[in-house]
């Protein structure tokens, strides 16, 4: 049960001191050496074996857990962040990019990731009224992939929607305010997003819930350049009674919203999507000069939407993103 060279060892012990590499024993010809788990007290062994063995069911833990978390992801690789470059993106043209079925897959199992969670799902949505997935596409356009998409503006819209549906599956749905369904994403230069779970004392909540209504469903349309260009966001129903109405809410005539956030006056290439929400549904909930209101049930053009934005920035004097019209030839 001594300490002996490992050139003298026959049969080498089974169970080992882990030491470090850096600080290993060495005997008098200089020789690493093996000093069995014997060789020490019996707490000490026991805590050693202990240790070696928890590390290891941890390190395979942490990589099954995260293997798990993006299991329906397929086409969205975890490895990559919102700001690394350097991921294992296909390098392929960017149509075969964004035309993939793995692509599709991902982003439609992307919202099940957690479902086997139920009674975790149940709390997250009993302080809402808002139902996630009852959103009905049938009276607004889901693009193709635009003939505009670009390699750089596709990779990083990638990994914007997978830290975007991170988000959304870790926090409560009446913390956010905002639900982007990833089945309503055909490609990720478009995304429609609701926002939802007003503070009840709010006339936009107020007028929502007289209307039968539990979110505002909006259009997100990313240009070419994106980061470097801001998103287009316009409210794609209800509408809203303009500011000739006494209308607020940043919301324009046309369901642009206004905001110098999305222009290139205000824009910065760093911001995240989840805080660009977030200003998006603090704008909503503004009272200053007035509230929004809602006036009746019905959508907005892509059309009008337009045409507001640009009166809205020459009225403050922001300027257009430079391929802000690439956008409506999608």
């Amino acid at each position: 049960g001594g300490i002996k060279p490992q050139g003298e060892i026959k049969n080498k012990p089974s169970n080992v001191y882990k030491q470090d590499p850096a600080r290993t024993a060495r005997g008098p010809n200089s020789q690493s050496i093996s000093i069995p788990i014997s060789a020490l007290s019996t707490r000490q062994g026991q805590s050693h074996k202990k240790k070696n063995d928890s590390d290891g069911q941890a390190a395979g833990h942490r990589q099954k857990k995260r293997k798990a978390s993006m299991k329906g992801i397929s086409g969205l690789s975890e490895s990559a962040s919102t700001t690394d470059d350097s991921n294992n993106d296909t390098d392929n043209e960017d149509l075969c990019l964004l035309d993939s079925e793995s692509d599709d897959d991902a982003i439609g199992k992307s919202r099940r990731v957690d479902t086997s969670k139920s009674s975790l799902n149940t709390r997250r949505q009993s302080k809402t009224e808002f139902q996630p997935g009852t959103l009905q596409a049938h009276s607004f356009k889901l693009l193709g992939p635009p003939s505009y998409a670009t390699t750089a503006a596709t990779k990083s819209l990638q990994r914007h929607l997978r830290a975007t549906l991170r988000i959304q599956d870790r926090e409560p749905l009446h913390e956010i305010g905002w639900y982007v369904d990833p089945t309503l994403i055909n490609n990720v230069y478009q995304w429609i997003v609701e926002f939802h779970s007003f503070d009840p004392s709010l006339p936009l909540a107020q007028d929502l819930k007289q209307k039968g209504l539990t979110s505002i469903a909006m259009e997100m349309r990313f240009p070419p350049q994106f980061p470097m260009s801001p998103p287009f966001i316009r409210v794609i129903r209800p509408i809203f009674k303009s500011f000739q109405q006494g209308g607020g809410g940043h919301v324009t005539a046309g369901g642009a919203m206004c905001m110098e956030l999305l222009t290139s006056s205000g824009w910065l290439p760093t911001n995240s999507i989840d805080s660009v929400l977030l200003q998006v549904r603090m704008a909503l909930c503004s009272t200053e000069p007035w509230p929004a209101r809602i006036e009746r049930v019905d959508d907005y053009k892509f059309g009008e939407a337009v045409e507001a934005y640009r009166r809205a920035c020459q009225t403050h004097g922001w300027k257009v993103p430079e391929d802000f019209n690439r956008m409506g030839q999608a």
